[in-house]
């Protein structure tokens, strides 16, 4: 009896033992997953049709989707509607008298890049401080993390837009947070960060 049961301890341990290694094999046969960059993560996301269209046209999805390590604050669809029309389309673009889509590319470029900073900023390095972050355009973001939700807003950024009679919300939030991907991490916002 002694015998038959230590045969048996024995034997459910081989196949314990076995099975680590039989998912090692499958695995290692699965096919590679394709590493999901910032930018495609916003491309990918219906809530940012907008952002990743301005992106797209001034070039910088081509930068998040190199190696690197950003933050991107990505304002939502909803985000451009207070903008003025004649704002969103210079930044989006508008057709012109040929058929063309017409681009402020120099305000467009620095409006895309206000809303990404290098290195990566998780919401739990946010949260419960105040801190002034520097954009890629050369801006600063100033991050209210004693705030719930987080808020940020745009300081110092220039040529933005300086058009007389503008007017802004003072403060982003961000609504969805920590959207880790290769190189990066990724914020979802409900406003334009400009000045």
């Amino acid at each position: 009896m002694l015998t038959r049961n230590r045969r048996s301890v024995l034997l459910a341990a081989a196949g314990v033992l076995a099975a680590p290694a039989i998912g090692r094999a499958q695995l290692a046969q699965s096919p590679p997953s394709v590493q999901l960059t910032l930018a495609k993560a916003i491309a990918g996301d219906a809530r940012l049709t907008r952002f990743a269209m301005l992106i797209a046209r001034t070039g910088v999805d081509k930068r998040l989707d190199e190696a690197g390590q950003f933050t991107v604050f990505a304002p939502i669809d909803s985000a451009f509607s207070w903008v003025p029309a004649p704002v969103v389309e210079s930044l989006l673009g508008r057709r012109g008298g040929a058929g063309e889509t017409v681009v402020d590319s120099s305000r467009s470029n620095s409006v895309a890049l206000q809303h990404v900073v290098a290195f990566s900023y998780p919401l739990s390095r946010l949260s419960g401080r105040s801190e002034e972050l520097q954009a890629l355009n050369g801006g600063r973001l100033h991050v209210d993390g004693g705030r719930n939700p987080v808020e940020l807003r745009a300081v110092n950024t220039p040529g933005v837009l300086s058009a007389p009679g503008l007017s802004f919300p003072g403060m982003a939030r961000i609504v969805a947070a920590d959207t880790f991907v290769s190189n990066g991490v990724l914020h979802v916002i409900d406003t334009l960060l400009l000045p």
